[in-house]
């Protein structure tokens, strides 16, 4: 079985690629893959089809920072029910711990660990996928997406200790650590965003105590019908 994902922020990509004048058809290029997977509320995704979509990007703008750009002006929203059991979260740790626990439901491919985010304020991700599975710029999206989410729900510029990526970054690196604020090691053996434990506990701004105590009594498997219906 090949492993799917979320194919929502695939879907916002393409968005932003055609308001810059891109064709479907120069989009997906000789790439093969099939864009009209894209459509919908909530589409699902082969998780290969998406991490090479993003590289494509790369190739059609000639934006290497691609990921990390479209990572900060993504909009949360679109996430759903996860999104917003995250953000009514009172904190940044509870957030954090909100993603990890709900993010099975939107992929069969990325897992997410908090297992030392309250000891020592590490956050780290994981793809189920062959190792040649080229996915640079999803992981970069990935990591700037949510510390954009965490800045914009404090108010504040939440800058993490350190961020490691397990892939190679030869060029353009000194935008990614303006970005985050902090040293960024490249060819790591994680993908590791480690924040400083004092952060954790800052109030998020969005926070909902009734909506969120609703949400979080939705066992995984609830929202998995819910997210499919």
């Amino acid at each position: 079985m090949i492993p799917t994902h979320t194919g929502i922020w695939g879907q916002t990509l393409v968005e932003a690629l055609r308001k810059q004048g891109f064709s479907d058809q120069r989009i997906v290029g000789n790439t093969g893959i099939n864009i009209r997977s894209l459509e919908g509320e909530e589409p699902r995704v082969h998780f290969n089809d998406l991490a090479l979509l993003f590289e494509r990007a790369e190739e059609l703008t000639s934006d290497d920072l691609i990921g990390l750009h479209q990572g900060q002006v993504n909009d949360y929203r679109r996430g759903g029910l996860i999104a917003y059991t995250g953000t009514s979260s009172p904190t940044v740790r509870t957030l954090l711990h909100n993603l990890a626990r709900y993010q099975r439901v939107r992929s069969d491919v990325v897992h997410i660990s908090v297992d030392n985010l309250d000891s020592d304020g590490a956050l780290e991700w994981h793809f189920r996928v062959p190792r040649g599975v080229v996915r640079r710029q999803y992981v970069e999206f990935g990591g700037a997406g949510l510390i954009s989410v965490i800045r914009r729900l404090t108010n504040l510029r939440v800058t993490p200790r350190k961020v490691e990526f397990r892939h190679l970054r030869k060029t353009n690196t000194g935008p990614v650590t303006a970005f985050f604020g902090c040293s960024v090691e490249f060819g790591s053996d994680v993908n590791r965003i480690v924040f400083k434990v004092k952060d954790l506990d800052l109030p998020l701004r969005t926070a909902d105590e009734h909506l969120y105590k609703m949400l979080r009594k939705c066992p995984s498997s609830e929202f998995l019908g819910q997210m499919a219906a």
